[in-house]
């Protein structure tokens, strides 16, 4: 067991904009791979340099699907002119003409080919969130352990993914078998709670999470890409707030092919790996 601040690096949903299209963002230069070779991890297996993993995801709340969606704000800040951005949940059965609001249909893994992590043991990655094929704003810097002894992988946490910000993290102590157990201690900081739309009154600044994992069984998925030999990992998360879950279907080839999540407000969130594609 350990403890933490994980560390994460992303926009605010206020950060400012102009009234350009979210699809038509340049990227920040600190954002784009220089190319150079990541020599901090030689034990990577799984998530290799310039690898892209893509997920599709689906969302349910009080027995309805919905999207997430990136949101441009028509009204202004008192402070400026310019607007900014939210996100908000939308019924995938739902029909809308609005021009502010992106629906996020698929979320892109990136893993940085240049050392963006100093770091032992970890590698820079890169979350984009895309509505057929086509960016949303900025995307979102993150990273990933891979070791011979565990695997870690920070989840997307930008917009309405902010949620598995106080799930369990996708992580595993290898080697794996059934029955093992093994648990992460992290504190949070509040100013996720806001971004996640949740009045929780942290003392410290901090929320302080236990995560609990189990190796449960061993089973074939169906996927996008055929059928894979996976270990089922459930997860439980403790906290003040209440309980979150996770279960974890890994692939020792393809990382978490499968991850289901039962957040903090109630809502069933799934993402389902479809696409892995190497650089070349």
């Amino acid at each position: 067991m350990f403890s933490s601040v994980l560390p994460n690096y992303c926009f605010s949903q206020t950060k400012k904009v102009g009234k350009q299209s979210l699809y038509d963002m340049d990227i920040p230069a600190f954002m784009k791979d220089s190319g150079a070779v990541d020599t901090n991890n030689e034990d990577k297996k799984i998530f290799l340099s310039g690898r892209t993993f893509v997920y599709s995801y689906t969302i349910k709340k009080n027995n309805r699907e919905f999207e997430y969606a990136v949101v441009q704000e028509e009204k202004a800040r008192t402070d400026s002119a310019y607007k900014f951005i939210d996100w908000m949940l939308i019924p995938v059965d739902s029909l809308f003409d609005n021009n502010n609001i992106y629906p996020i249909k698929t979320v892109e893994l990136y893993v940085y080919k240049s050392q963006k992590d100093s770091r032992p043991g970890m590698t820079g990655i890169k979350y984009e969130y895309l509505n057929n094929g086509k960016r949303i704003w900025l995307g979102e810097g993150s990273s990933i352990t891979e070791e011979a002894s565990r695997i870690f992988v920070s989840s997307p946490q930008s917009h309405g993914f902010v949620f598995t910000k106080f799930d369990p993290i996708p992580f595993v102590q290898l080697p794996l078998f059934i029955g093992k157990t093994w648990s992460q201690f992290i504190s949070i900081p509040d100013t996720f709670f806001e971004r996640a739309k949740i009045n929780y009154p942290a003392t410290d600044g901090l929320a302080h999470f236990n995560w609990e994992y189990k190796v449960t069984e061993e089973l074939n998925v169906l996927t996008r890409l055929g059928a894979m030999s996976c270990k089922k990992i459930e997860a439980i998360g403790k906290t003040a707030l209440g309980a979150t879950f996770a279960t974890f279907y890994f692939n020792e080839q393809w990382g978490f092919v499968k991850t289901e999540y039962r957040n903090i407000d109630g809502s069933e969130l799934v993402f389902q790996l479809i696409k892995v594609k190497d650089s070349e």
